[in-house]
């Protein structure tokens, strides 16, 4: 009696073991249940963008938080907040930010870190587009430099900060161009990939 008495205590420790490993398991990654594919998002993704899609490109985009984007026209980065891409369409011209309006992106998508151009030698240390699954950004740095610099009143950006400081955490994939000069940023938000953030990138800008 007392064996059986033993078992069944045993066997209760290792049910609830097991259930609190697998309930931390899916408290620590609420939003990898029941995700489309990156692949598949991607793919909607950038042949959205190609065509100039704006309602499928907004799909990508969450409602709530918006899109950053960075451009370098000079020697230091100035961050931009849009609501959704109508707003970058919207834009005057097609220099700087008003470059993605036109810009398509065609090439084999593949795993690796992001390429580095080397001002001195004048050209990228490898060629093509590149999917970076363990990339993450900080946009609320990039504000703060703004400010440093005084390339920004607080007052006119403070709502962004706020909104960067909850959006760059989120930042888990990077796909970097480098015929376009361009870096996508995404992440999994309420269980769907989005379009965070995108670099439109002048390589040795000063």
């Amino acid at each position: 009696m007392k064996t059986i008495f033993s078992v069944l205590i045993v066997l209760v420790i290792i049910f609830n073991l097991v259930y609190m490993v697998s309930n931390s398991s899916v408290i620590a990654h609420p939003q990898t249940n029941n995700v489309e594919s990156f692949k598949d998002f991607y793919d909607r993704f950038i042949n959205a963008f190609n065509e100039k899609n704006i309602q499928e490109i907004n799909k990508c985009i969450n409602s709530e938080y918006g899109l950053f984007v960075f451009d370098n026209p000079g020697a230091f980065w100035v961050a931009s907040h849009f609501n959704s891409f109508s707003d970058i369409m919207g834009l005057d011209g097609e220099s700087d930010i008003g470059y993605l309006k036109v810009l398509k992106v065609n090439c084999k998508l593949q795993e690796g870190k992001p390429p580095i151009y080397d001002c001195e030698l004048d050209k990228w240390n490898k060629q093509g587009c590149f999917l970076d699954k363990n990339s993450s950004l900080s946009i609320s740095e990039y504000y703060k430099t703004m400010l440093e610099y005084n390339l920004a009143d607080i007052n006119s950006i403070e709502t962004e900060m706020a909104l960067a400081e909850k959006l760059g955490p989120y930042i888990s994939y990077q796909v970097y161009s480098t015929k376009g000069y361009v870096g996508f940023y995404f992440g999994i938000i309420d269980n769907n990939w989005c379009l965070i953030c995108i670099k439109k990138i002048t390589p040795c800008s000063a």
